[in-house]
């Protein structure tokens, strides 16, 4: 696949010193770049054999088909490593990605990174006085540099900046420091050679130093068999999940999930229960899906519960389940029935409670919202890309989690098998306790636990098998890695205190009216 030239747009008011910071970055590049200026600011650029230069004014961008021809004339025709943007402050940031990720501009280019400039002495009042356009910019930011501040003498005022623009865009990473952001954004990429390099080193060491480590004692072979078992597992339906996601945040319009969904609390939350039996996604895949929801305007605590209660519920878990414990009904009921009544608790807690809810800005958010819901995509074969370019985005965005979390698991699952053996005279409370702590650290996928739970019957009673197969689902290291992708710290954190708490003291409900009489 041809890599795609990196856009980086630079954006501010007058004076913030756009102009200044691109031609540094000029001077110490090595690549060719081809520069864009929407500014009429009073420094110029001084025309050079190494770089590409375009300038538009404001009567330009009201015939923006006319200005991406351009660009696209001078791409082609001259070719260049990177694109840089100078942005007029005053412009609504929804123009210039209408313009760079156009149909013709985004089958060779993507924005890589927006950094926002703001004069420490007056760019909070500028930003204060000057409507919705810079907000736009700021909404979309990556980065922002705090300009004017070399000698860094007004500590309160730049306290007061990234105050400012934390509440504004959270996930903008604020810098005082130009040397600083430079190593962040252009340090140099390793090659394609390298990690075909690295590659090679990692399976030679397999090849040639895996029997050495095993006669060491560590089952280096057995750990690679269950990390590659679980994640042939997991991929699978991490990718159907992703897939329906795109599909909820691309195809349903802004405002429609929201104006359908039942408003109140309960009927929502039923509502998620019912669903969750007729979406076949294991707790590997529903994590992103729960997002897409939460983005298009379903109830927090409706969400979450759809979140929890289906990869219990669904079709493929009923059927592994019953499987797995040779047609036993009565264990397929109670998980059903614990794993409902775990969601419905959790639901309206999330639903009543006043804790704030944050959900982190990315790239693919960026482009879902302003470009694969623009008028771009109208056709049905624009749609079917757009999907499957979100699909793309969204998938190689939690994969990595999916990956750690299943090193995790195989860890805990090759090295800990004492665990849960040696705890096996200890009371039920307790038990309850390390399963569902063992549940969330082998992070099962939940059409396959039930096997694992059925291996345990014979040493365990079935209350801490249940905790097993009801918290795991929920909760493992996975989706609490897929759901630190997502929220900020304090809502992850939120949410495992409050799944933690309901599982637990449904569980201990359940021992105490008789759940240990179920076999």
């Amino acid at each position: 696949m041809i890599e795609k030239i990196q856009i980086v747009i630079i954006a501010g008011f007058m004076d913030a010193g756009k102009t200044t910071y691109i031609k540094q970055q000029l001077k110490n590049s090595e690549e060719k770049i081809l520069v864009i200026q929407f500014e009429d600011g009073e420094e110029e650029f001084t025309e050079d054999n190494e770089n590409l230069f375009l300038k538009f004014d404001r009567e330009d961008i009201t015939d923006l088909a006319e200005v991406i021809k351009k660009i696209d004339f001078e791409v082609r025709n001259n070719e260049c490593d990177r694109i840089m943007v100078e942005w007029n402050g005053m412009l609504d940031f929804q123009i210039a990605v209408d313009i760079f990720l156009s149909h013709t501009l985004k089958q060779y280019s993507h924005i890589e990174n927006v950094i926002y400039l703001v004069d420490i002495a007056t760019g909070l009042i500028m930003i204060g006085q000057t409507g919705v356009e810079p907000i736009t910019q700021i909404m979309n930011t990556d980065y922002v540099l705090i300009t004017k501040n070399e000698e860094k003498k007004d500590i309160n005022k730049v306290r007061q900046v990234k105050q400012a623009f934390r509440s504004m865009n959270p996930d903008a990473k604020v810098f005082t420091s130009k040397k600083k952001i430079n190593e962040k954004i252009w340090k140099k990429k390793d090659l394609p050679i390298y990690y075909f390099l690295a590659v090679l080193i990692v399976v030679g060491w397999y090849i040639f130093l895996a029997p050495y480590i095993e006669m060491g004692g560590f089952h280096f072979n057995q750990w690679m068999i269950v990390l590659t078992a679980i994640l042939l597992e997991g991929i699978p339906f991490l990718l159907i999940g992703t897939f329906i996601s795109a599909i909820i945040q691309v195809l349903i319009p802004d405002g429609y999930l929201e104006k359908i969904y039942p408003k109140n609390p309960f009927w929502g939350i039923l509502t998620a229960v019912i669903a969750g039996f007729f979406v076949p996604v294991c707790d590997c895949a529903i994590v992103p899906v729960a997002k897409g929801l939460i983005k298009k305007g379903v109830p927090f605590g409706a969400a979450i519960t759809f979140m929890v209660v289906t990869p219990i519920v669904n079709p493929i878990v009923i059927v592994s389940t019953y499987f797995a414990f040779n047609g036993d009904l009565s264990i397929v009921g109670t998980r059903i029935g614990l794993g409902i009544l775990c969601g419905i608790v959790i639901g309206i807690i999330l639903s009543f409670d006043k804790a704030p809810v944050k959900m982190k800005r990315y790239n693919y958010d960026r482009i879902c919202k302003n470009c694969m819901q623009s008028k771009d995509a109208v056709t049905r074969k624009q749609k079917c890309f757009a999907v499957l370019k979100q699909t793309e985005d969204e998938f190689y965005a939690v994969v990595k989690y999916l990956i750690l979390g299943g090193g995790i698991s195989a860890t805990i699952q090759v090295f800990g098998k004492g665990v849960t053996t040696a705890a096996g005279a200890w009371p039920i409370p307790i038990l309850i306790i390390i399963f569902m702590i063992f549940a969330f650290l082998v992070s099962m996928c939940s059409t396959s636990d039930a096997v694992v739970a059925k291996s345990m019957l014979n040493q365990f009673s079935i209350v801490p098998i249940m905790a097993f197969m009801v918290f795991g689902p929920m909760m493992d290291v996975k989706n609490y890695l897929m759901l630190s992708n997502g929220f900020s710290k304090k809502t992850v954190l939120h949410i495992v205190i409050v799944i933690s708490g309901v599982c637990f003291g449904v569980l201990i409900l359940f021992y105490l009216f008789g759940g240990e009489s179920l076999l």
